[in-house]
């Protein structure tokens, strides 16, 4: 039997668990959100630059390097939310003719890899992101911008992938159980 306490104990921590992953979710739609601004930002500035260079003869020396930035913020921040609304590139073709059974363990399989491939990505991103500031690394340009400004998005944007991931296996392990619930219902009843 179990006490009114520990009842209490668990319900209390999966609040919290629940709340982590809503604000983790908050976060990621947040962030494609400021992505969906930097890609207006992109837009001027490449129109600006090419005004510039076709029309006036005198190209910008800043908008190619901050276009190059913003591109890899933009890749690597907004998958977390493409991988979340399910807008990410999937090939379906096997995987639509499979059970659900089958495609909820395919599922756990697909984060896990995700998970691994995420950790290793943040890990060499934090060392990438380490050295660049450690030993002050910026580009030749006329900018001199920071290497460690771009890199950053690599542990930032694997690591909420990395966290969408877990979310979502954990949910695809409760969508397996339910499958072994099922069974043991329906033997009990026959």
């Amino acid at each position: 039997m179990v006490s009114f306490q520990t009842a209490f104990f668990v319900a209390g921590i999966r609040k919290a668990c629940s709340g982590f992953v809503a604000g983790i979710h908050w976060l990621s739609r947040g962030i494609h959100t400021v992505c969906e601004f930097l890609l207006f930002v992109m837009m001027v500035t490449v129109c600006y630059d090419i005004v510039m260079r076709y029309v006036f003869h005198k190209p910008t020396s800043w908008s190619l390097e901050l276009n190059e930035f913003l591109l890899c913020f933009f890749f690597f921040l907004v998958a977390a939310d493409i991988f979340v609304a399910k807008r990410h590139i999937k090939l379906d073709l096997l995987f639509a003719r499979m059970p659900e059974k089958v495609q909820t363990y395919v599922d756990i399989f697909i984060c896990l890899c995700f998970m691994f491939l995420c950790t290793i990505l943040v890990w060499r991103g934090i060392i990438m992101v380490a050295t660049a500031h450690h030993f002050s690394y910026t580009t030749a340009s006329a900018l001199a911008t920071p290497y460690w400004i771009p890199y950053i998005s690599i542990p930032l944007g694997m690591g909420l992938l990395g966290l969408e991931a877990l979310f979502k296996m954990i949910e695809d392990i409760r969508h397996a159980m339910s499958f072994k619930n099922i069974k043991h219902e329906s033997e009990g009843i026959a």
